[in-house]
């Protein structure tokens, strides 16, 4: 999934990626943006690829800290998720 990261503390440093692998407990993805730093606190979010009731998109966010950061790729723990409805875009 792509995905796309900013940091909590300060909005304005973030990115884009791409997650390499996701568990109940961490997500890891490539980082096309800003180096983040372990002890980092983000905020990710993907879209969901399931739609609410076969019609609403979805997106995942997630809460979490950085706990590893080497070259373009980052792993987070997750601390708190939780999915969010997306505008339905009329044709």
């Amino acid at each position: 999934m792509d995905v796309s990261y900013q940091l909590i503390q300060d909005r304005s440093i973030g990115g884009k990626g791409i997650t390499l692998d996701i568990s109940s407990a961490a997500v890891r993805f490539s980082s096309e943006g800003q180096q983040l730093s372990p002890r980092d606190l983000v905020e990710i979010i993907a879209p969901w690829p399931v739609l609410l009731n076969g019609k609403v998109p979805l997106k995942l966010v997630i809460h979490g800290m950085v706990v590893r950061a080497g070259g373009a790729e980052v792993v987070v723990t997750i601390e708190r998720y939780e999915f969010r409805t997306c505008r339905v875009k009329n044709a």
